[in-house]
C-alpha cells in the first residue's frame, strides 16, 4: 500500500545543456583568442571573433534553459527559465486528466523547448527525451511536461490518486 509511504512532492529540474557542454566553452574561447593573436589583419580578427562570440553566446543561453516541475497534493507547478518569469501553478481542480506517457516531441509538438502544438490548445514544456506528464485541463487545453523520471513521477501520481482520491490521475504509463 503506497499510501503508507510519506511522499511530500515530486520535483524535477532539467537543464538544456549537460555539464560536459560547458567544458566546450573554454575551448571555443581559447580558439578565439588563439585566432585573434595570430590574425594577419584587423579585418581577419573581426571575421573570426564575431561568429565564435555568437556561438559562445548561444551556448550560454542554452546553459540557462531549465525546466522546473513540481507535483504535489495541491497541483502541478511549472517554470521554464529563462522564458517564463512567473511560476505557473495548475490546481488539481482544473485538471481533467493526468498521466505519464511516451510521445513524439518532434511530430506532436514540433521539437523540444517551449512549444505550441499544431492545434492551438496544445503546449509542451520539454528539454529532451520522449516521456512526459500529459495533462488535459477542463477547458480542453493539453499540456505536455517532459520528464527524465517517468517511473518516479508515475509512482508519485499513484500515491496522490490513492491518498487524495484524485480522479484525474490515470493508472499507468501508456
Amino acid at each position: 500500500n503506497i499510501t503508507s509511504i510519506k511522499m511530500d512532492a515530486f520535483k524535477e529540474q532539467q537543464r538544456m545543456l549537460k555539464h560536459w557542454w560547458f567544458m566546450m566553452l573554454p575551448a571555443v574561447f581559447g580558439i578565439t583568442i588563439l585566432l585573434l593573436v595570430t590574425k594577419q589583419t584587423e579585418a581577419d580578427g573581426i571575421l573570426v571573433a564575431i561568429p565564435i562570440a555568437i556561438i559562445g553566446l548561444v551556448f550560454l543561453l542554452f546553459g540557462l534553459i531549465t525546466l522546473h516541475t513540481k507535483v504535489d497534493e495541491k497541483g502541478i507547478t511549472i517554470q521554464f527559465k529563462p522564458f517564463m518569469f512567473k511560476v505557473k501553478h495548475i490546481p488539481w481542480k482544473e485538471v481533467a486528466q493526468a498521466k505519464v506517457v511516451k510521445y513524439d516531441p518532434l511530430f506532436e509538438y514540433g521539437g523540444w523547448g517551449y512549444r505550441k502544438g499544431w492545434k492551438k490548445k496544445k503546449m509542451a514544456y520539454n528539454i529532451y527525451g520522449s516521456e512526459g506528464l500529459e495533462i488535459l485541463l477542463h477547458d480542453e487545453t493539453k499540456l505536455m511536461l517532459g520528464t527524465q523520471k517517468p517511473a518516479q513521477l508515475n509512482t508519485y501520481l499513484q500515491y496522490l490518486k490513492q491518498k487524495y482520491h484524485l480522479q484525474a490521475i490515470e493508472a499507468c504509463i501508456s
